[in-house]
């Protein structure tokens, strides 16, 4: 006998924490999904932190799906589950230790973030995975129709970590254009420390990136190999700036050639000077990149 029930479809999302200013990406990844779900399909959201080990996020009770963003959940220990209940995997980055956690075979249905990264898993792991990359919300981040309120040149929205980035062998001394770099810790770093912004919390964002002509992305090791873009990536082209990347791989999966890219510091520095030189093919770039953004 088919069971039918007027109440939404309710979705988990099991991320790091869930929160305004949080550190961690995925809640953010995670909540423009889930407002696209709530908006789209009328869905209800709700949002199962890991942070200090919490015990509640392993409590799925009244939930239909539960998207997973962090490899070390542990599905064997959910509680409360309906025994429909669909387990995803979505997986963004360390993808090497998602398959290598012994619940992976769990999930109902595994989602990477490129091809590359699928292609892994279903070599290393037998199981199937599928496609889903980070996307952007075009109703948060566009274009500001003043062209002439873009008063940064180009800019960086990250944070200095203990690990050194490749963006910190770059000199803006060197360029004679107007740097801004957003985000915990450059206030220590000597090269940087004169363009620092101060952190950038999320709802910021679309009015940096509206003010910025170029969105530089520092792709970090954790997704540069896989050819896992950033939602910095998506997020900056549809507000109608130009991205210049280090994420080859990535870059050139999703847009070809179209995406420029930089593989160290003086790579940066040309690529900067070549459109910052040339403002109609830096403003005729980013158009076809925000279209390439907006119809994908």
């Amino acid at each position: 006998e088919v069971m039918w029930s007027d109440d939404p479809t309710v979705v988990g999302f099991v991320v790091n924490e869930a929160h305004e200013g949080a550190h961690a990406g995925d809640y953010y990844t995670a909540m423009e999904l889930g407002d696209a779900l709530v908006h789209e399909c009328g869905w209800e959201v709700r949002f199962l932190p890991m942070k200090n080990h919490a015990p509640h996020c392993f409590d799925v009770a009244g939930i239909d799906i539960l998207i997973v963003m962090i490899d070390r959940y542990d599905l064997r220990e959910i509680r409360n589950a309906k025994p429909g209940l669909l387990r995803i995997a979505w997986m963004r980055n360390w993808f090497d230790r998602w398959i290598s956690r012994q619940w992976f075979d769990r999930y109902d249905l595994k989602l990477c973030s490129s091809r590359k990264a699928a292609s892994y898993v279903e070599e290393h792991s037998g199981h199937r995975a599928g496609l889903l990359r980070i996307a952007t919300n075009d109703k948060r981040f566009l274009p500001d129709p003043m062209a002439s309120a873009r008063d940064i040149d180009y800019c960086f929205t990250g944070s200095s970590r203990s690990e050194p980035r490749e963006i910190e062998a770059f000199d803006p001394g060197r360029l004679q254009y107007r740097f801004a770099v957003f985000g915990r810790g450059w206030e220590g770093q000597p090269r940087f420390k004169a363009h620092w912004g101060g952190f950038a919390p999320y709802e910021v964002l679309p009015s940096i990136y509206r003010r910025s002509r170029i969105v530089i992305d520092d792709a970090n090791r954790v997704t540069k190999r896989w050819g896992s873009l950033n939602s910095r990536v998506f997020d900056a082209l549809a507000s109608g700036a130009l991205v210049i990347t280090n994420g080859a791989e990535g870059a050139r999966e999703v847009f070809g050639d179209l995406l420029p890219i930089y593989g160290d510091a003086e790579g940066l520095e040309r690529e900067l000077k070549r459109y910052l030189q040339e403002p109609g093919r830096l403003a005729s770039d980013a158009a076809a990149l925000r279209e390439r953004v907006l119809s994908g």
